[in-house]
């Protein structure tokens, strides 16, 4: 069976932590395994923790707490336990000197409250794939192996083009991109195939190859006959590539 992403929530509003846990267990392969609404709890939680999250969801400002005290905590050199759990963070602050300051402990995202419910699922489903990977990583890792965890390789916008598998074309993975970059929410296979006049299965083969190299994300949502759904994102801060891809869809649409 395969093992859940434990989430340790962090967060002084009520409500809102009640919401994020809900949400949080409602993703199917996610759980929350613990909670934290000030300085002292964050501290309690390491101490006493029946184990160790691999999320922690976190708003940095506790009551009458620096974000650099509840960050400590969570880092190596902390007297509690070693996490290597990966931070996102949910706070109100837009400071630049700030969101420096929390990115220099090492980050996985920074979201800035309110947020739409959409961007907060995108993070988690991005984690979901990251974690996945790192998961299924040999003993002995090569360098392709490791850019596809940290999607750091970008190929030239010829190469990647012009260099695809021999049963695709670059006009139908420029519409596909297009379709899910200019889409509200995420979009399913059925709705990408119909927003560019394509077969379903055609559709279906350009998502899978497109996610599988990295450029789109998937979740499963649960669709109106009760099973399983799986939508498609475009992974627009993760992978350069992507940028590649909208900014030769625009140049299209200028000289066309």
């Amino acid at each position: 069976m395969k093992k859940k992403i434990s989430v340790l929530i962090i967060e002084h509003d009520p409500m809102l932590m009640h919401l994020e846990s809900a949400f949080i267990d409602s993703m199917g392969n996610f759980r929350v395994c613990g909670r934290a609404s000030t300085l002292h709890g964050l501290e309690q939680y390491l101490r006493y923790a029946p184990e160790f999250p691999d999320l922690v969801v976190m708003e940095p400002f506790l009551p009458f707490n620096s974000m650099v005290k509840a960050m400590d905590l969570l880092r190596p050199h902390s007297q509690y336990p070693v996490f290597l759990s990966e931070i996102i963070v949910v706070s109100r602050c837009p400071d630049r000197s700030v969101i420096e300051e929390a990115c220099a402990f090492g980050l996985f995202d920074y979201i800035i409250k309110p947020f739409p419910v959409e961007r907060f699922r995108r993070s988690l489903c991005l984690f979901e794939t990251y974690f996945s990977r790192l998961a299924s990583l040999p003993e002995v890792v090569d360098q392709e192996q490791l850019d596809r965890i940290f999607r750091r390789s970008a190929p030239s916008r010829e190469k990647y083009f012009h260099d695809l598998p021999k049963n695709m074309n670059r006009e139908t993975v420029l519409c596909i991109v297009r379709a899910l970059y200019e889409g509200e929410a995420a979009l399913s296979a059925e709705e990408v195939a119909v927003k560019c006049g394509l077969s379903k299965s055609t559709t279906w083969r350009y998502l899978s190859y497109l996610a599988e190299t990295g450029v789109v994300a998937k979740r499963d949502d649960q669709g109106s006959t009760g099973r399983p759904l799986v939508r498609y994102f475009p992974v627009v801060k993760m992978d350069p590539r992507l940028q590649l891809f909208w900014e030769e869809c625009n140049k299209e649409e200028i000289n066309g």
